[in-house]
């Protein structure tokens, strides 16, 4: 009697199925790791532009608020003549400019008084260890210098180009753009119309509206840019700088 036996074949997995598989395990392995170090860089990114954006309102906040109290002089009622006010003389009014070589109307000066004593105080102050309360410095200004923010820290000449400047931007933030724009209207004038005359003494409305913008100094692409309008509360009550 011949007894014959079942046979049965065993297919393995070959050399080719294996190199396809692994190339498609790389791939997608390599998708994967794309996608982490995109969604890594953008959670990056982000993060520096929040920084970046609150850099630039921290110093846009500094600057308008400074600039809020421009013409400031403590009063005596019946005593102080409202005109003979020594923050609004035209050599401490509130003016802009530029510093020599930087974008016009890239720097502003102004002067307030800091200590209440009526009188305008010349000195120097640092922006980092000294209160201002603790110095005489009541001439102030903001400009743009060499892709920084820098704010006046004294000196006896009072203009864009003189005295002490510290800046108040750091390094890894660049500066493109700081704007100052002054615009001023005339109330109590004689009649509807009427120009804005030394004769007539009337007050003086100011307005200035801040632009800046700027980017990361490693990083051009994460920028910023803001803009606001400043009304300062002291009106002139003569216009000598007309």
């Amino acid at each position: 009697m011949l007894i014959t036996g079942c046979q049965t074949s065993q297919t393995g997995t070959n050399l080719i199925e294996l190199m396809i598989g692994s190339a498609l395990g790389l791939i997608i392995l390599s998708a994967l790791a794309a996608f982490y170090a995109d969604t890594a860089r953008q959670t990056g990114n982000g993060l520096e532009q929040a920084r970046l954006n609150h850099d630039i309102h921290t110093v846009l906040y500094i600057i308008t608020r400074d600039i809020r109290r421009a013409g400031y002089r403590a009063t005596q009622p019946g005593v102080m003549k409202v005109s003979d006010n020594p923050f609004d003389t035209p050599e401490n009014a509130l003016r802009v400019g530029e510093y020599r070589g930087e974008k016009t109307d890239s720097c502003i000066t102004f002067s307030y008084d800091l200590n209440n004593d009526h009188q305008m105080g010349v000195g120097s102050i640092r922006v980092t260890g000294t209160p201002y309360s603790n110095s005489n410095q009541e001439r102030f200004g903001f400009r743009l210098r060499q892709g920084r923010v820098q704010m006046r820290t004294g000196g006896k000449q009072f203009d864009c180009n003189s005295g002490s400047w510290q800046s108040v931007t750091e390094p890894a933030l660049t500066i493109t753009l700081l704007r100052f724009t002054l615009t001023e209207d005339c109330l109590h004038l004689p009649g509807r119309g009427s120009a804005c005359i030394p004769s007539t003494h009337p007050r003086v409305v100011r307005k200035v509206n801040v632009q800046l913008e700027g980017h990361l100094a490693k990083n051009p692409r994460i920028a910023a840019a803001l803009t606001e309008s400043v009304h300062i509360r002291n009106h002139l009550h003569h216009p000598a700088h007309h």
